[in-house]
């Protein structure tokens, strides 16, 4: 969804997405256009809001240079105090864009509001449950993988085999689910995170790979409650291997 957003938004900037794509519209299936609406008007409202605030900081903005002694002074005053509190919630709302379209995941664990750390919840699980399946049918076509070069005369006759049938039927499903994972995330390095790394710790596991940890202490801004969302288990730095 993040990826989908981004990419609409950007159709905007006619110099990045060029004639074809520009004027605030992309085409994609009917079922991704309704998951990704509310996602969205979610985004606009919150960039609604940081207008407002920017704009009403900009009208009671000091008429000092920032840093002076006077705009010090300035900032201990009413109007001071009131541009302060504009001016935050502007990049608090800004932050919040900045997080979602492009967000830092590291350690199998990150740190968000309750609400949206309930919310992904259900849509990570399903992510981790096609990628135990991708790995299933991988381990099940590399047993039953061809002893021969591929693209060898010998290769191309034992696909014909019972066997090869078999193969070609199980990387058909490994590939078709990687593609899911895929058209979801639209990272490579997160695809083979999933399937390499995090689909062999819940194989024997029928659900429930990911947990939401409430966090005591609420956030400053809003007074919203954080949590944490991770991966069960024991909490380890997932990392892509640099392949030469």
């Amino acid at each position: 969804m993040r990826n989908l957003t981004r990419a609409l938004i950007l159709t905007l900037d006619q110099e990045i997405a060029g004639a074809a794509k520009a004027g605030g519209r992309i085409r994609t299936t009917l079922a991704k256009a309704k998951e990704v609406r509310p996602f969205v008007e979610k985004l606009v409202t919150t960039a609604v809001k940081a207008k407002k605030c920017l704009d009403v900081a900009n009208k009671i903005k000091s008429p000092h240079e920032r840093g002076s002694d006077e705009h010090k002074k300035w900032r201990a005053t009413e109007a001071g105090q009131a541009w302060l509190k504009e001016q935050g919630k502007y990049i608090q709302r800004r932050r919040q864009l900045f997080d979602v379209l492009r967000s830092k995941k590291a350690g199998g664990r990150i740190r968000t509001t309750l609400a949206k750390a309930k919310e992904v919840r259900p849509f990570v699980e399903k992510l981790v449950t096609t990628a135990v399946k991708a790995k299933k049918c991988l381990d099940v076509a590399n047993k039953i993988k061809s002893p021969h070069e591929r693209g060898s005369d010998e290769h191309k006759k034992w696909r014909a085999t019972e066997a090869g049938q078999a193969w070609l039927k199980e990387q058909g499903k490994y590939i078709q689910r990687r593609r899911q994972l895929f058209d979801v995330l639209r990272s490579k390095k997160a695809v083979i995170l999933l399937i390499e790394q995090v689909a062999p710790r819940f194989e024997d596991r029928p659900g429930g790979y990911t947990r939401v940890a409430k966090i005591a202490k609420r956030r400053l801004a809003d007074g919203a409650f954080l949590a944490y969302i991770e991966f069960v288990g024991e909490p380890t730095r997932l990392s892509v291997e640099s392949k030469s």
